[in-house]
Parts: C-alpha cells; sequence; structure tokens
C-alpha cells in the first residue's frame, strides 16, 4: 500500500481506514486502494483511530499547537463517529462544560462494558489512562498505581473479554493489567532489552509490537 498511514483498522465489510496524522482526513480505501470516501476533520488532526464493537470508530485528535503547552483554544478530542463520518460523541470537557479531559489523547479504545479507554500523554515523560463512561463522565483515573517506576508512560491499551485493561508501559518495559474498576491486577510480562509498545487482544490471546521492530503474539488464557 503507497498511502501514507500512521494508524489504519479494518472494518467489517473488509474497508481500510487510515489516517496521515499530518492531514486533517480520515479516508476509507478498498483492499485495492481505490479511495471510498473520505472524512474532513479540520481544524483538527486526527492520531489514532479504533473501531467499536458495532463498528463505529474512535478518533483521537489534536489542533496544530504545541503537545503540551495548552492554550485557551486549544483543542484535544476523542470522537465517536460512524464510518460515514457523523459524529456521535465529543469528548473533551469534564460534566463542568469547562475542565479539560485531556493534554494529548494519543490512543482509545471501547471495553466491553461501553466504557472508553484514553490513554493521555501529559508531557514526554507522563501520561495516564483515563476511563470514561460512555456518555462521558469520568469513571477513574490511573497513574502508575502499583509500579514502582518513577515515570509513566503508556504506548497503548485494548481490552479483553472480561473487560479487563491491558497497558503497554514504557519505563517498566512491561505490558500490565487493570480491572474493569481500575484496580491493578498483574504484570503480564517484562522485558530488559525490549520495549512493548503497541497491543491488541483478540480471544485468549494478546499481539504486541516492539520499538525493536518485533512483534509477538502471547496466549495468556487459561
Amino acid at each position: 500500500m503507497k498511502t501514507p498511514c500512521y494508524d489504519l483498522l479494518v472494518s467489517k465489510d473488509g474497508e481500510f481506514v487510515l489516517i496521515n496524522f499530518k492531514k486533517p482526513i480520515i479516508s476509507l480505501l478498498t483492499k485495492v486502494e481505490e479511495t471510498i470516501s473520505t472524512i474532513d476533520t479540520k481544524p483538527l488532526l486526527p492520531t489514532y483511530i479504533s473501531k467499536t464493537e458495532n463498528d463505529d470508530i474512535l478518533v483521537t485528535m489534536r489542533d496544530e499547537g504545541d503537545l503540551y503547552n495548552l492554550t485557551p483554544t486549544s483543542r484535544r478530542v476523542v470522537q465517536r463517529m460512524t464510518l460515514t463520518g457523523k459524529v456521535l460523541h465529543t469528548y473533551e470537557f469534564r460534566e463542568d462544560g469547562k475542565t479539560r479531559l485531556f493534554v494529548l489523547p494519543v490512543r482509545a479504545a471501547e471495553n466491553k462494558n461501553t466504557d472508553i479507554c484514553v490513554v493521555n500523554w501529559l508531557s514526554k515523560d507522563n501520561g495516564e489512562l483515563v476511563v470514561l463512561h460512555k456518555d462521558g463522565r469520568v469513571k477513574f483515573t490511573y497513574r502508575r498505581d502499583g509500579l514502582k517506576t518513577e515515570q509513566f508512560m503508556i504506548g497503548d491499551v485494548d481490552c479483553d473479554d472480561k473487560c479487563r485493561i491491558l497497558f503497554t508501559e514504557q519505563y517498566s518495559r512491561a505490558i500490565h493489567m487493570l480491572n474493569a474498576e481500575g484496580m491493578y491486577l498483574c504484570t503480564l510480562c517484562q522485558y530488559e532489552e525490549l520495549s512493548p509498545f503497541v497491543i491488541s487482544v483478540y480471544g485468549e490471546y494478546f499481539w504486541c509490537g516492539f520499538h525493536e521492530g518485533r512483534v509477538k503474539v502471547f496466549k495468556y488464557l487459561k
């Protein structure tokens, strides 16, 4: 595929849905790279997409300003939308309508209980996991509980069939697991020389991509 792509997913109909974070569009392509349609996200840049249970998409987006030094006009959002571009929900502020939910939302995943799990980077060295109810209310925020590292940077997040939350963490070089209420359960695997980054859960297996260019498949349920 020659189309510039930063992130992609495959719809239930076999279409490629992809983004190029330098352009404010989401593209839908056929298997032979024919463009079906595009979704205009101006003035925001999409940074990540994931698929929900009913084939909607979750898109993390930001404005073109500084990554971490926000201004009153900065925009950092997660949107739930259909593949035709209809926005179903925008997650941007807390219940007061003023306090931002995110500094830099970089990943989002829908849990089986309809919660929305968002990786929120606070700076180049620290981040958090913000978990929202489907209507946008904050359920909990997870920041390093149970881990011994001073710095904390989640790379990616996904959820399994039992609503448990799996995430990769840069400084511990590990993959960790929480329950649906945000309680730390365990570290699934940890490395000395490899750095887990992206993760995808399917049934009793999960796939993990590493910064070093490797992909490993794990069976973690008995």
